[in-house]
């Protein structure tokens, strides 16, 4: 039986960087979470949207990020989840109904990895022996005898272009967040010391790793940068659109009070228009999504079981919307409602998922078909975890 997966709220990795000034009860929590992942009980694990959240706004918070970037390799190790848009179009574009029981698999990653499949790391190290063999292919008889062995670049090859390949290993080493080990190996394999899967898995290694990840600020802060702020940018474009609909409907229903149509009505209106929306915002982003990546629309019966990721993302993002927008007393949007909404990506795959108040408030509104527990507190973790222990193995 796998291990009870559970996944934390960006706050939790802050909140045991700062430890020392929480009460004693967090302690406790965070040394039962250890103790269980140890036994192999539970498996905490992070994605994308915890990397980026924990970065530095600014270059004078780069420490504090390195803090909350270890705590997350401490924490949670290689037990890594999919990228958000890998798991976006492996469930617009399967065939069928997903399985949560088996699926998940396809969700789970245990090498740390958390980068999007696009970006693909053996693209970055070119295939030397086959650049050379097509180099030599245009060149006469007497340069393949010189050149290649067996299909291979000789020595002789390897010694007259050694300074412009070591050139191309600083170029990889200078643009990618790498350990000192992985340096060595990259550049030893563009001299043709070392072999390219050895090159990649160095590369891959050290990419993952959030410790080297999080100096990379230190070396490249506009290139790190670019990669950890476009969730934030997002975010701040969805409180924006939020704070602008909610003086569009402040107008609206003043005009209404106008012409005798009073604020009770006009809620009623907006609730059944909600929906009415609701019901097919995440069949319609699912087809358009699909037909984005080549795929063949799926039937959509059941979006809660046809897209599941997908579509507790949008109902949450809805239910924000409709609380910070067309409710008596509307909330103020916030930056971090996106990535909030964001996070809910995962919820259907993991048995426990870590929410603030309001999120789990919004999350309860939205009627989820999953069974996964929802906790609004960190301290909360425990009788959580041990309520499906209890239930899975009897203890």
């Amino acid at each position: 039986m796998r291990p009870i997966q559970i996944y934390l709220d960006s706050s939790d990795f802050s909140d045991v960087v700062n430890v020392n000034k929480k009460s004693k009860d967090y302690s406790n929590t965070i040394r039962y979470l250890i103790e269980k992942r140890d036994l192999g009980l539970i498996q905490i694990r992070f994605s994308e949207a915890h990397v980026v959240e924990a970065s530095p706004k600014s270059q004078d918070a780069i420490n504090f990020a390195l803090d909350r970037l270890k705590t997350i390799n401490l924490i949670c190790g290689n037990n890594s989840l999919i990228h958000p848009i890998d798991l976006i179009e492996f469930e617009v574009s399967s065939s069928n109904t997903l399985d949560l029981k088996k699926d998940y698999m396809r969700i789970f990653r245990n090498d740390g990895s958390w980068l999007p499949a696009l970006f693909d790391l053996s693209e970055i190290v070119p295939d030397v022996e086959d650049s050379v063999r097509k180099d030599v292919e245009k060149m006469g008889r007497e340069a393949k005898r010189k050149y290649l062995k067996d299909g291979k670049p000789t020595a002789l090859w390897y010694g007259e272009m050694r300074a412009a390949n070591s050139a191309s290993g600083n170029i990889v080493a200078n643009n990618l967040p790498l350990t000192l080990e992985a340096v060595r190996i990259v550049k030893k394999y563009f001299m043709g010391e070392s072999s390219r899967n050895d090159a990649v898995r160095a590369l891959h290694n050290s990419v993952n790793n959030l410790e080297v990840f999080g100096k990379w600020y230190e070396k490249d802060w506009e290139s790190a940068f670019a990669i950890s702020s476009n969730l934030r940018f997002l975010g701040k474009e969805f409180e924006a659109a939020l704070s602008s609909a909610r003086q569009e409907f402040d107008l609206f229903k003043k005009q209404q009070n106008e012409i005798g149509i009073n604020n009770k009505t006009l809620l009623e209106m907006s609730h059944r228009a909600f929906q009415e929306v609701l019901a097919e915002s995440s069949n319609k982003l699912a087809n358009s999504m699909a037909l984005q990546i080549g795929s063949t629309p799926k039937p959509m019966n059941d979006p809660w079981k046809a897209t599941p990721g997908l579509t507790c993302s949008v109902t949450l993002a809805m239910h924000i919307a409709r609380r910070s927008v067309a409710t008596k007393m509307p909330r103020r949007p916030m930056a971090s409602d996106f990535p909030d909404c964001y996070h809910a990506i995962y919820l259907p795959y993991v048995d426990v998922f870590r929410a603030d108040s309001f999120i789990a408030g919004m999350l309860e509104e939205c009627k989820l078909p999953f069974s996964t527990l929802i906790a609004d507190n960190f301290l909360q973790l425990p009788e959580k975890i041990e309520k499906l222990l209890k239930e899975r193995y009897g203890q």
